[in-house]
């Protein structure tokens, strides 16, 4: 098998590892171009009215530079919070009523979980599909669970349970079919694959994952042609375009874009290193950005399964991730011991992930498994 190099130069980041860092579903490293747009945004405050002018430039830029990404217009874009406060505000913009239910499916992040739940007491049904034998979550599984009182399925497009990667035409026709929106977290596919909203009505996703940016900018895309009008479960002084009309202890209006999404002033110095990021992704694209994930990870998984690892990621790259998850009843001491040896994944709930980016090799995918064999030689 031939050896595949990283796709980045180990000067880009701002602190190298020196062993595997194959953490990059839970964070992902520093860029160098990240922390210096971060520390010029962040100075930018001590300008004055002339900074925070700069601070809105770096904020519209970083827009610009993720709707290149996600393939969407600059406006359907909007930076807030995190990603659990996005999906507060989709949660509490949904428009149901008592009896109504949501369907979700057991490989979804807290994050997307709990803002439905959280309205369960005033009587939203939050329906779960259950996966299969083999570690997936079969449409039908969804379609079962829908009924004429089902007012939206909310799915990851890579769940960071194992990385799968659900069919999203198929769960996009379960949702027309009855009218109610799609609501996708792309948390662990934006950054490494091509994802596509034509047919989701608001997509969420983090900004420390495959993106390498900072925490604490929620990134929420808004398909207004798919769901025109939504209201936010929530609302501030940058909701608006003009907050200071006289009238404005009576009434408010809503920005007619995505900027509706934005409650208060954003991590302005996390979105311009959130652009930075993005910006030098751009360099390869998705597709190729994928290609080199898929492949390093397809060769771990390999590698594990002729280990006799019970590995519930699919082989297939079309339904899957950048990631390969295995079951491990002590997962998280697992991780620590690989860390121990150089090798940086994420271990706990009984399973152990490892991801694959820019940053990773076929040499990081040799040592890994090296490492592993190691820790098993001395068990």
């Amino acid at each position: 098998m031939n050896d595949r190099p990283t796709l980045s130069d180990p000067d880009d980041w701002a602190d190298r590892h020196a062993g595997a860092y194959l953490y990059t579903a839970a964070q992902g490293p520093a860029l160098r171009v990240a922390v210096e747009a971060f520390e010029r945004a962040f100075r930018a405050q001590s300008a004055g009215p002339e900074g925070r002018l700069a601070l809105y430039r770096y904020e519209e830029q970083a827009r610009a530079q993720l709707a290149a990404v996600a393939g969407v217009d600059a406006a359907d874009v909007a930076l807030v919070g995190d990603a659990s406060t996005a999906w507060n505000l989709v949660a509490g913009g949904l428009d149901w009523r008592p009896g109504d239910n949501v369907v979700l499916n057991e490989f979804e992040h807290p994050s997307v979980v709990f803002p439905f739940l959280r309205l369960a007491p005033a009587g939203l049904e939050v329906r779960i599909a259950r996966r299969d034998d083999g570690w997936q979550i079969p449409p039908d599984a969804v379609a079962a669970l829908c009924d004429d009182r089902t007012r939206a399925i909310a799915t990851s497009d890579v769940s960071y349970v194992n990385a799968y990667r659900p069919p999203l035409d198929a769960l996009a026709d379960i949702a027309e079919h009855r009218g109610i929106p799609l609501f996708v977290d792309y948390s662990h596919s934006l950054g490494v694959l091509p994802v596509d909203l034509r047919r989701v009505s608001i997509g969420i996703s983090a900004s420390y994952k495959w993106l390498l940016g900072p925490y604490g900018v929620g990134i929420l895309l808004w398909n207004r042609e798919r769901l025109p009008g939504f209201r936010p479960g929530g609302t501030g002084w940058r909701s608006t375009p003009d907050f200071f009309t006289t009238d404005r202890f009576e009434r408010y209006t809503l920005d007619d874009d995505a900027g509706r999404f934005r409650q208060g002033a954003s991590c302005f110095a996390g979105a311009a290193a959130l652009a930075a990021s993005a910006r030098y992704l751009a360099q390869w694209g998705p597709a190729a950005l994928a290609e080199h994930a898929l492949d390093l990870s397809g060769r771990f998984r390999a590698g594990l399964v002729e280990r006799g690892r019970a590995v519930i990621t699919p082989e297939d790259p079309a339904w899957r991730g950048g990631s390969i998850a295995w079951l491990d009843p002590d997962g998280e001491r697992t991780a620590a011991r690989l860390a121990e040896r150089g090798c940086l994944v994420w271990g706990g709930d009984g399973r152990v992930r490892a991801s694959f980016h820019v940053m990773n090799s076929s040499g990081d995918v040799a040592a890994a498994l090296s490492t592993l064999d190691e820790l098993e030689a001395v068990r």
